[in-house]
């Protein structure tokens, strides 16, 4: 018998397509046989142990979405190709056939494909993001390892460490919106309603959207932290009131960053007599996990949507400085931005969403999924930092990934001012993605700001 699960508000901001990363792997040849077998068996035992994972997407009359699932019949949507002899494969070719219909009815929630190359297996795996964020994603990917881990050397680790009863219990945020007036700007902040249908813009027929460079930049360590310390001095002497992250330091770096690129291409952006009035001030995007600050806490292993999106505004003149006091005034509103999303705005966005018209909730988007909200002044930052990429054992065979990369394919390469600080690889180091237009990232890779703390990295 069919089952229907209802998505939450949350879940209904997020894109109509998936969230998809390549997990790069060493293998030997002789590895490489016993491997399609481990994974195959391991990809079963998860979606045994994770029903929702062989459900589909359905859209309603309303245009809203909810999961399906067919218990005994479970879309298997796991693939196996054979790139050894073929070095020109493209990242298109390593995605699985389900991407094809992503934005189309009754796509899968989940789908894999395990890709062996010459250098070794490429695994890519994809989750619809109406069904879950990054840290959701995390969570399936470390439970799929520790499976594999258990097929591969005969062990009950998976079995040891089970899931929290809850994870995938979304009542929580079920008709659970409170209204709270006092931050009903913020919410409006934080969605946007559209008139076509849908929400990922490389879902939008007709829309032509630039295939923009996307580059990684290896950021060094050690001066992040000499920043970090420079900043904390400065906020102490000030307000010793406040406090900033690491996190907080590295957005407002590559913030200014990014800004004085694009002031040296469209000089016009920091001038007093700018065009527009509305250019003169910048956003930044972040994502705030809300699993620790609802109240009561969701478990850490929630497998729904929990991230929402804070909205930083700093003036663009301030963003192309790259004196201490303005990187101090860039991270502290940074800062703010997060601890602003706390129990209350998550139950008053609920509100909002849930007091929209049924056909204008399939018009809801936030502005880090929203192609107009990128105009060439804005910015988001998603971190994937606590991923735990390095600690994701799959077995003897496999063992831990050397990297994670996020899928960039051909034509849907970004939008401009997107940023991804990327997990720790298997030989240490932080790394972050960045997609502008041709012409900032030419001038953000000449920056003197930039260069001091960042080097171009390799795919």
């Amino acid at each position: 018998m069919e089952e229907t699960i209802k998505l939450t508000p949350i879940d209904l901001l997020m894109p109509r397509g998936y969230i998809r990363f390549n997990f790069h792997f060493s293998l030997t040849l002789s590895n490489q046989a016993a491997t399609p077998t481990h994974l195959e068996l391991s990809f079963s035992r998860l979606l045994k142990e994770i029903p929702l994972l062989g459900g589909f997407i359905h859209q309603r009359e309303d245009t809203t979405l909810e999961i399906r699932l067919l218990p005994n019949h479970p879309r298997h949507s796991f693939h196996i190709r054979d790139f050894t002899k073929d070095p020109t494969a493209t990242a298109a070719q390593y995605a699985p056939v389900e991407w094809a219909i992503q934005g189309k009815a009754d796509a899968p929630v989940s789908a894999a494909q395990a890709n062996f190359t010459s250098d070794g297996l490429v695994l890519c795996i994809c989750m619809h993001h109406a069904i879950t964020d990054g840290p959701g994603l995390a969570t399936v990917v470390r439970r799929w390892s520790e499976h594999c881990h258990d097929v591969a050397n005969s062990t009950n680790f998976a079995i040891s460490r089970p899931l929290s009863k809850e994870c995938c219990d979304r009542t929580p945020l079920l008709n659970q919106g409170i209204e709270n007036t006092a931050l009903t700007h913020l919410a409006e902040d934080m969605i946007k309603k559209r008139d076509a249908q849908g929400y990922d813009y490389s879902l939008l027929p007709g829309l032509a959207i630039p295939d923009m460079p996307v580059h990684i930049f290896r950021i060094d360590e050690p001066k992040l932290a000499e920043l970090k310390g420079s900043v904390d001095a400065y906020i102490k002497a000030v307000d010793a009131s406040k406090w900033v992250s690491t996190h907080d330091v590295l957005c407002a770096y590559l913030w200014h960053s990014i800004s004085r690129a694009r002031a040296r291409v469209l000089p016009a952006l920091i001038s007093d007599a700018g065009s527009v009035e509305g250019k003169k001030t910048s956003r930044l995007i972040t994502a705030a996990n809300m699993r620790a600050e609802l109240i009561p806490p969701l478990p850490a292993d929630y497998m729904g949507n929990a991230n929402v999106h804070p909205l930083a505004k700093r003036p663009l003149k301030c963003l192309t400085s790259t004196v201490v006091d303005a990187l101090a005034g860039t991270a502290v509103a940074i800062r703010k931005s997060i601890t602003d999303t706390d129990d209350a705005y998550a139950r008053n966005l609920c509100h909002v969403i849930e007091h929209l018209p049924p056909w204008d909730v399939g018009k809801v988007n936030n502005p880090v999924c929203d192609f107009e909200a990128h105009g060439e002044y804005d910015i988001d930052i998603t971190s994937w930092l606590t991923f735990g990429v390095r600690d994701m054992d799959w077995g003897s065979k496999l063992g831990r990934p050397g990297k994670m990369r996020r899928v960039v394919l051909p034509g849907q390469s970004g939008l401009d001012g997107r940023c991804g600080i990327l997990p720790r690889t298997s030989e240490g180091g932080m790394e972050v993605m960045v997609s502008l237009k041709e012409e900032s990232m030419r001038a953000l890779m000449k920056d003197e700001f930039f260069k001091g703390m960042a080097s171009l990295g390799s795919w």
